[in-house]
C-alpha cells in the first residue's frame, strides 16, 4: 500500500512538473507575433489536457493513451 501511494505521488508529481515546464515555456513566448500567439495557444491546450489527465488520475479514471 505504501509503495502504491509513493508511486501515485511520483506520477502526480510528473504531471505537475510537466505543467510547470509548459507554463514556463509560455512565459518565454512573444504574444505580439503570430508564431508566438500560435505557440501559446498550443501550449495552453496542452496544459488543459494535462489538467484533465490529472483530474482523471485523482478520480481513479484511466487517462487517454494519446495526447
Amino acid at each position: 500500500v505504501a509503495e502504491n501511494m509513493a508511486a501515485r505521488a511520483r506520477y502526480r508529481g510528473t504531471i505537475e512538473a510537466e505543467m510547470d515546464f509548459v507554463k514556463k515555456q509560455i512565459s518565454e513566448q512573444n504574444p505580439r507575433t503570430d508564431a508566438g500567439k500560435q505557440a501559446i495557444e498550443q501550449m495552453q491546450l496542452y496544459i488543459i489536457r494535462l489538467q484533465r489527465d490529472l483530474a482523471a488520475f485523482d478520480a481513479g479514471i484511466a487517462a487517454p493513451a494519446s495526447r
